[in-house]
């Protein structure tokens, strides 16, 4: 479960099989889907960095972590206002 948590959000994975009607079975194939998707990402991912490695110098590698962590806090902290909104609503109804 927790490959398909992270393949497609936890949030929306934990809808699924309520608001689609997952028997057992099927909830357990796709799983093994989604785990699967999440290997393969993650190895693009790795390859990716691998072959931008050869290209980069370390100081634009440096500059590129550095980009990308920005990049990650940003939309995590987007997603933190967008989550509170969201149960700021809830509440209110």
């Amino acid at each position: 479960m927790e490959a398909v948590s992270k393949a497609i959000g936890a949030t929306k994975w934990s809808a699924w099989p309520k608001k689609l009607d997952l028997n057992d079975e099927q909830k357990s194939k796709l799983e093994v889907i989604f785990k699967e998707q999440r290997e393969k990402l993650d190895a693009i991912h790795q390859e990716t960095r691998l072959r931008m490695q050869g290209v980069l110098n370390t100081e634009q590698m440096a500059k590129l972590d550095e980009m990308k962590k920005r990049h990650r806090e940003m939309w995590q902290k987007r997603h933190e206002e967008w989550k509170n909104k969201k149960q700021s609503e809830k509440s209110q109804n």
